[in-house]
């Protein structure tokens, strides 16, 4: 489902790479904002250890960090709702499941109570996810609650009718069948079969009144399955009805990655071996309509890869991709102002491209060098190694053989636990640049 990414055409090689699920799924990085799981505050002390039991014990735990987590999401406005009503709700949802209310009656009450609507009861429940684990090394603690209790939240609000709490719960077997995505992964765990199914019966309805986006998830699952025709029907139906009007709660930022339905069905469409002209047709069409109206980089950036060469709406889709946080598309424009910078026949003779860099070239001789810098730290900056490569050579021409050693040593770093080296050639490469930089600087020395 991946779509080989523009290359552009320079005098050194671009390094091609398939589009990674990471940027597929349009992730915000592990460290932004309250997406991130917070530290605990506090430990277990040996006086509470002895005075309580292992039951008492978990349940003192579980409400401490539901009342302190709840008063951080608060301050990071990642929840509407007071941490004192949010500790209500948690305790009347507790509550009337011990009576053995109805799951969707038990939320639609509760959103009832407080004035709230089912949504900012499945926003709630996946901040919920985000509490972390405190360890307890007497082992003398039962599993914690908190997140069976978030995944009971989300299965109810889905019973509601609630998309966000069906999608969260569907998406977390997809994403993990599909990409191993560990978040997900962390989800579907505490699933039971039962849920999955109650969730799936929800999206189908969901989908059958009109839900663009339980339409957009309808043909992932089926296409998973392979019915790759029905598959493209989900997509092209989501795509009539969709609502690109922004909510509060939707796409929440502590919950699961979120496939839009142009690129779903663009990836589908040019998945085969040779695209028919219509299906390229339809697919352009489909990732217009997400980057004019739904602002989507990733569109932005697929569109680019229609292009042939550097044109001005190639630079425009790249400009627009690379300013919205997509690194590929930030190596990509850099290397093209590096190009053009070092060779001024590069820039083809197009008014549109012309126009464009205007700005740069007139502001300053050695400006689109600058630039094509600036573009490449970015990317660097985000584990780029390519980026690295390139702002190493850069450094070594101009002298500072400081810096170019420091980017040679991070594309020399391995990667994490687990995983693949991405770039073993540049690997290779930097070993033997950095040899010689250390050979030279020996001679000059002597």
């Amino acid at each position: 489902m991946s779509l080989t990414p523009v290359a552009i055409r320079a005098t050194r090689t671009v390094f091609r790479r398939q589009t990674c699920p990471a940027c597929k799924l349009r992730l915000l990085p592990p460290g932004r904002g309250y997406a991130a799981r917070p530290k605990p505050k506090f430990r277990i002390t040996r006086d509470q250890q002895e005075a309580m039991s292992p039951a008492e014990l978990r349940l003192y735990v579980d409400e401490r960090q539901r009342k302190e987590h709840f008063i951080q999401m608060v301050q990071s406005k990642a929840i509407d709702i007071s941490a004192r009503v949010s500790n209500q709700i948690i305790k009347d949802f507790l509550e009337a499941r011990e009576n053995q209310v109805d799951s969707a009656t038990n939320v639609q009450d509760l959103a009832e109570k407080h004035r709230l609507n089912v949504a900012d009861i499945s926003a709630l429940a996946m901040t919920l996810l985000l509490i972390p684990i405190i360890k307890d090394p007497s082992g003398r603690l039962p599993p914690e609650q908190n997140r069976p209790i978030a995944k009971d939240l989300l299965v109810a609000c889905s019973a509601a009718k609630d998309t966000f709490a069906t999608l969260q719960i569907l998406s977390a077997s997809y994403l993990s069948n599909e990409y191993g995505l560990s978040k997900a992964e962390e989800l579907a765990r505490i699933c039971s079969v039962t849920d999955f199914i109650q969730c799936r019966m929800t999206l189908d309805q969901l989908a059958q009144e009109g839900d663009g986006n339980c339409l957009a998830m309808q043909g992932l699952l089926l296409e998973e399955q392979g019915r790759k025709g029905e598959a493209k029907y989900s997509y092209r139906k989501a795509l009539e009805v969709f609502n690109f009007t922004i909510h509060k709660n939707w796409p929440h930022p502590g919950g699961l990655p979120w496939i839009p339905p142009w690129r779903s069905l663009a990836n589908l469409l040019l998945s085969e071996p040779d695209p028919t002209e219509e299906a390229r047709k339809e697919a352009r069409a489909a990732l217009e309509k997400g980057a004019t109206k739904g602002d989507d980089p990733l569109a932005y950036w697929q569109l680019a890869s229609f292009e042939v060469g550097p044109t001005p709406f190639w630079l425009r889709c790249m400009s627009k991709a690379a300013a919205s946080g997509h690194i590929e598309a930030a190596y990509n424009l850099g290397r093209y102002y590096l190009d053009a910078s070092q060779q001024p026949d590069f820039i083809p003779q197009n008014k549109g491209i012309m126009a464009m860099l205007n700005f740069a070239t007139t502001w300053k001789d050695d400006s689109l060098e600058r630039l094509a810098r600036e573009w490449l730290s970015i990317a660097a900056q985000a584990g780029h190694k390519p980026a690295m490569s390139e702002l190493a050579e850069l450094h070594a021409e101009d002298g500072d053989e400081e810096l170019a050693r420091e980017y040679l040593h991070r594309v020399m770093e391995p990667p994490p636990a687990g995983k693949t080296e991405e770039w073993p050639q540049l690997v290779i490469n930097a070993r033997s640049r950095m040899a010689d930089l250390k050979n030279r600087s020996r001679k000059s020395a002597v």
